[in-house]
């Protein structure tokens, strides 16, 4: 989860943490370039300002490595370093454009998610199956559609070697595509070229005949709160009496965005009583700064929000559904019944702050970092989160679904398709109470994507 969290005793005990440090870098009024010990001085300011938000906000605080900021000449080395071996999530950036994606879904892209995949077990080339295609981008005004698997960029075949650079670049890709209503097979050319683009996350939502409303939410960004509520009154308005929540590929988003998701989902009885949905254990340091204690930190659903009020909700899930997504699943969980189908989702049960140098001031609003490493952006790691019920996870564990689907043993079907698995066994398990079906569903695709194209051996895309 991202958030911006900052208290006033907070940003006291950074004042105090680098007002205390006699190895102090310089004073605000003091910038002048130069190098100490051969390093430049900007980079030991960006060092120090690493050390200052690991050593105060980091979860593992009292378990990182013993390191001097002024041993680095890399930044990015020395948070790296600082780093204990069960963090997998911290983040950092001197990317503006890369910051831009991690806060607000805007980004240079072609305008599609894609995992790669090993084509066969000789692990010799890489392919990317398409799972979800941004409207209004270059990918989307192409035809591109999910389920598109790219084997070819720019005439060249894709390898481990050469498939990160490939992607997203300006050019010519070959793709397979098969048909999964007639398993027509076909090659399609597409010229694609990356442009700035923004994340709609709710671009796909429906109401089935029989009452069952479908919501596709691919990031929990606060810009689209206000259009969850339309979405959600729209459901009311057709008379939805359940909910098909499809949260795959989800990797989280802003705590504030989970609460609006939540608070148009539950009880109404739950919301008008701004009930906790989840709570967050802070390192030792934080835990006892008002504003970080348990009273004080939960996030809650939204008191005066209208509720579809209901009692049970099916969520759709991915071994890329992480963290605000998994805090849904066990958020709701206490209130009404929570119905997993999909896969173990991907184990990411913490919180990140989100900090850049800019954010902080003393006493007399002087800044306590130069305007110099404003481009620094640092995402540490700073909670564990449970549910009312202190419920949570072992990280990287995940949360079992309760109905095991893989799509990738599918041909797969556009979002909110009847036909698509998931989205069927959750038809039917909130038509009969259960998911008889799903075992045999395989059954009714009469051939497999690896029949066509030598079967994927394994995700091989970095974590995101």
């Amino acid at each position: 989860m991202k958030t911006f969290k900052t208290t006033a005793s907070t940003l006291l005990l950074i004042s105090l943490l680098c007002g205390c440090d006699e190895d102090s870098i310089t004073s605000p009024n003091d910038r002048h370039e130069h190098t100490i010990n051969g390093i430049d001085k900007n980079t030991l300011e960006a060092n120090k300002f690493v050390y200052d938000m690991m050593k105060t906000f980091y979860l593992w605080n009292e378990e990182m490595p013993h390191l001097s900021y002024k041993a680095y000449d890399d930044t990015e080395e020395f948070f790296d370093e600082l780093r204990v071996d069960q963090d997998y999530f911290s983040y950092i950036s001197n990317s503006e454009a890369e910051n831009n994606d991690f806060v607000s879904g805007i980004s240079t892209s072609i305008g599609c998610f894609a995992t790669a995949s090993y084509v066969d077990d000789t692990k010799e080339n890489v392919c990317f199956i398409v799972r979800h295609v941004y409207k209004n981008t270059p990918a989307y005004e192409a035809g591109v559609k999910r389920g598109d698997i790219v084997f070819n960029i720019n005439n060249q075949d894709l390898t481990p070697e050469n498939y990160v650079k490939l992607w997203n670049t300006s050019g010519v890709y070959k793709t397979l595509r098969i048909d999964p209503e007639t398993e027509e097979s076909k090659e399609i050319v597409f010229r694609l070229i990356p442009t700035l683009i923004t994340e709609d996350p709710a671009t796909e939502f429906k109401v089935f005949d029989n009452g069952i409303a479908y919501l596709h939410y691919f990031n929990f960004y606060d810009e689209y709160n206000d259009k969850l509520t339309t979405i959600f009154k729209y459901f009311k308005e057709q008379g939805a009496k359940d909910l098909i929540l499809d949260l795959r590929y989800n990797t989280g988003g802003y705590i504030t965005a989970m609460e609006h998701l939540c608070s148009l989902i539950a009880p109404q009885s739950n919301v008008d009583n701004g009930d906790e949905l989840i709570w967050y254990k802070y390192n030792k340091l934080l835990s006892d700064i008002e504003g970080y204690k348990r009273e004080s930190n939960a996030s809650k659903f939204k008191v005066g929000m209208t509720s579809l009020n209901l009692n049970r909700i099916v969520i759709l899930t991915s071994g890329d559904t992480y963290s605000a997504s998994e805090g849904t699943i066990l958020g709701l969980s206490p209130y009404m019944e929570v119905v997993t189908i999909g896969k173990t989702t991907g184990g990411k049960n913490q919180s990140i702050i989100m900090f850049s140098p800019d954010m902080f001031t003393d006493e007399n609003e002087e800044r306590l970092y130069s305007t110099k490493i404003d481009n620094w952006l640092i995402a540490p790691i700073v909670a564990t989160f449970y549910n009312s019920a202190n419920e949570t996870f072992v990280p990287l564990s995940g949360i079992k679904p309760d109905y095991e689907i893989d799509e990738n043993d599918y041909l797969l079907w556009e979002f909110g398709s009847e036909k698509d698995p998931l989205t069927a066994a959750a038809i039917e398990y909130l038509t009969t109470g259960d998911v008889q079906s799903h075992s045999t569903l395989k059954n009714s695709v009469k051939r497999e994507y690896w029949e066509v194209t030598k079967r994927f051996k394994g995700a091989i895309m970095p974590r995101r």
